[in-house]
Order: C-alpha cells, then structure tokens, then sequence
C-alpha cells in the first residue's frame, strides 16, 4: 500500500466511524450537554466538519472554506464555529436542527472526497504554508 491509498483508506474509516456514530441519532441527542465541561455533540460535529473544511479546502488547496461559500452560518444558525477562535459556549447554547448539519456533512466529504481522487505523489511533496 502506497501513501495516498494509506490516507484514502484512513479518511474512508473516519467517515465509517462518523457514520456509524450519527447513526439514527436524535436531535435531543445530538443537542444534550452532558454535565461538567464536556461539550454536546452539535458543537463536537461543527467543530469536526468546519476543521475538515478548513484544512483541505483552506489550507491544503487555498480555497475558501465551503461554510463560507455555501451560506452554512445562515442554512445551520452557527454564527461562530466553534475553534481556536471560540464559538464553542454560543453553539453550546443553542439548539441545532439535525438536517442542515448532515447536508453540511456531505458538501465537506465530497469535497474531500474529489480532493483525495486526485491527489498525486507530487501533491503530497508541494509544501503548504499555514
């Protein structure tokens, strides 16, 4: 095995894992925050997505983000992601739908879905600047 079939297969299991977790979740589930300082899964999945999107799209490629490009803030109601930058007591707060996060999902993994067809030998030597 190579290393872009390495790393095609590795982001396969996370989104099997993703999947599997998100499996006939409820949004009273998806909204819940334990107690202590653990966060509800809503702000757990916003944040994973939005770093997906902002590492390959952003970082890797020098495309915007495709929360930004799609509208995502207006479609979800997340004003501010949750991440280094904060967010993470607003989404906290608040009540998220389940579908628009979901729909949200599928733009981000197709995208890096289309990204990792493609990726080459020489892509993986191009040094990204962050």
């Amino acid at each position: 095995m190579d290393t872009i079939e390495f790393i095609r297969q590795l982001v396969a299991a996370v989104q099997r894992q993703t999947d599997e977790s998100m499996k006939d979740m409820t949004v009273e589930q998806f909204n819940w925050t334990p107690p202590g300082t653990a966060n509800p899964i809503s702000a757990i999945f916003v944040h994973f997505l939005n770093s997906e999107d902002a590492f390959v799209q952003t970082l890797v490629q020098g495309k915007p983000k495709l929360w930004d490009e799609g509208g995502w803030a207006e479609k979800t109601g997340v004003k501010v992601t949750p991440g280094y930058s904060g967010g993470w007591e607003e989404v906290k707060n608040m009540t998220l739908a389940l579908e628009p996060m979901l729909a949200y999902q599928q733009v981000v993994r197709a995208a890096t879905d289309s990204y990792l067809e493609k990726l080459t030998p020489a892509e993986l030597e191009r040094v990204v600047k962050s």
